[in-house]
């Protein structure tokens, strides 16, 4: 990306029942106005998905989850004039939404339109590009937000969790670290989840006797069966209240059925903040590193 010519992303929203959201020209006006797919410029300091998401809000009001969504398509430059590059992305998406000057079209209404001319000449790809896609992304059965399976508990650590140094054991920690992670992740899915995964275990200072800790898990990212979860490991001063960060520890969770077999994720996290969108993509990157690490056998 350069700035003399910055990415732009193209969103396209398709319900279960395949029509596409477009925004619609007025009824009586100008007869020369397209429908066109919402589309938007790509900030110095955001990425695709979170413009897409940002874009949906924005544009239709519909606060897209973004585990829904795909980049399906790169263009150098898009067809009839359009300036790129530009990045397609696609999201699937059937909750209730009240989208004023906007349409649901067919794959076969839309294509009839860029036949005719009044699709925006930059989205005429959509008839060998979009149309056929089949659904990329897992079916849910429905969406739940990172407040809705948020966890905290608290802790005191007593003698028998320290060790011959007088901290606490970091495998002690590591237990509480590991149960709170799984109640999080039980609580988004509805069902039992297995550890898979522990990374970025960061002890930042030691615990001691009596010391109280408070340790808070949020969901991070939902893939097709796996949750990711922050946990965060705090001492807490007793008599200020003031917390201090000691620990940060990233867990991957995997659904399982009731054999005991990976399964799809029945809810989709739906994000809600900057910070969440943050955490999103940042679970993204560790993602990438893991499949990486696989490729290159380490």
């Amino acid at each position: 990306m350069t700035d003399s010519s910055p990415s732009t992303v193209h969103l396209w929203i398709r319900r279960g029942d395949g029509r596409f959201l477009l925004g619609a020209p007025p009824a009586e006006g100008n007869s020369s106005l397209v429908f066109a797919a919402p589309s938007a410029r790509v900030g110095r300091s955001d990425t695709e998905l979170i413009t897409a998401l940002r874009l949906s809000a924005g544009e239709t009001g519909i606060n897209l989850p973004a585990d829904q969504g795909k980049c399906v398509l790169s263009l150098p430059s898009p067809p009839g004039g359009g300036t790129g590059p530009a990045s397609v992305w696609l999201f699937e998406y059937d909750g209730a939404a009240d989208v004023s000057g906007m349409e649901w079209l067919s794959a076969g209404e839309i294509t009839r339109l860029a036949e005719d001319g009044k699709l925006s000449p930059s989205q005429s790809y959509f008839p060998g590009k979009i149309a056929g896609l089949q659904r990329l992304v897992p079916e849910r059965r429905g969406f739940r937000n990172v407040e809705f399976s948020r966890t905290e508990v608290s802790r005191g650590v007593r003698y028998p969790d320290i060790n011959g140094q007088g901290r606490l054991f970091g495998g002690r920690l590591l237990e509480w670290i590991d149960e709170i992670a799984g109640i999080a992740s039980m609580r988004h899915a509805g069902q039992n989840v297995s550890t898979v995964s522990i990374e970025h275990l960061e002890f930042k200072r030691g615990a001691y006797a009596n010391d109280t800790l408070v340790l808070i898990a949020n969901v991070t990212h939902v893939g097709k069966s796996s949750i990711e979860v922050r946990v965060d490991t705090w001492i807490e001063d007793l008599d200020t209240g003031r917390r201090e960060v000691i620990n940060r520890a990233f867990l991957t969770e995997v659904c399982i059925d009731s054999d005991g077999h990976s399964c799809t994720c029945p809810y989709g996290l739906l994000l809600e903040s900057e910070s969440e969108y943050a955490r999103w993509e940042g679970a993204e990157k560790r993602i990438a590193i893991r499949r990486q690490g696989n490729r290159e056998g380490f």
